[in-house]
């Protein structure tokens, strides 16, 4: 899997950070296989490192009241994918229904929009068991568990290992 393109807009960590609702990144400008993203402290490096996957984000890494979105386009098994995650806002400012849509060179694979067949197509595109992306929430979720207390280890394991199949 290689991603040629990202955009994050709405982001609270790249905001808070740097002052950006959005981020534009095309990977096809790299003249190497290897990118490193550098910048001071608190500048959003992890919230673009932490949003390079294909599922949806929780609304914890959002601004509030405003909507959020995840543009992805990867190549992967000589495909190209275009992926589009929005997170709107209702008319009285809560998130609304998350939409999830992705093409395949140029084709809808989700017309619906629906989030959990959305899961099902990429699992079943990229070859990925359902537990890959729980389990990854180990360590993209936490700094580390180290800095958690026993208590919370507890809870957040618990809660994991709960989620998988």
């Amino acid at each position: 899997m290689r991603f040629l393109y990202i955009k994050l807009t709405g982001y609270a960590g790249l905001y808070n950070g740097s002052g950006l609702d959005s981020i534009e990144l095309d990977f096809t400008r790299c003249k190497n296989k290897i990118t490193v993203i550098s910048g001071p402290n608190g500048t959003g490096k992890s919230t673009i490192i932490n949003a390079l996957h294909l599922m949806p984000d929780g609304n914890h890494n959002f601004l509030e009241g405003r909507e959020a979105s995840k543009v992805i386009k990867l190549e992967y098994d000589g495909n190209i994918y275009d992926i589009c995650i929005t997170h709107p806002i209702d008319k009285n400012g809560n998130r609304a229904t998350t939409r999830a849509n992705v093409m395949k060179n140029g084709s809808e694979l989700n017309t619906t929009g629906n989030v959990s067949q959305y899961k099902d197509i990429i699992f079943t595109e990229f070859d990925m068991d359902s537990n890959y992306m729980e389990l990854f929430k180990i360590s993209n979720d936490r700094r580390g568990m180290s800095d958690m207390t026993p208590g919370e280890r507890k809870k957040f394991m618990s809660s994991l290992i709960s989620s998988l199949d």
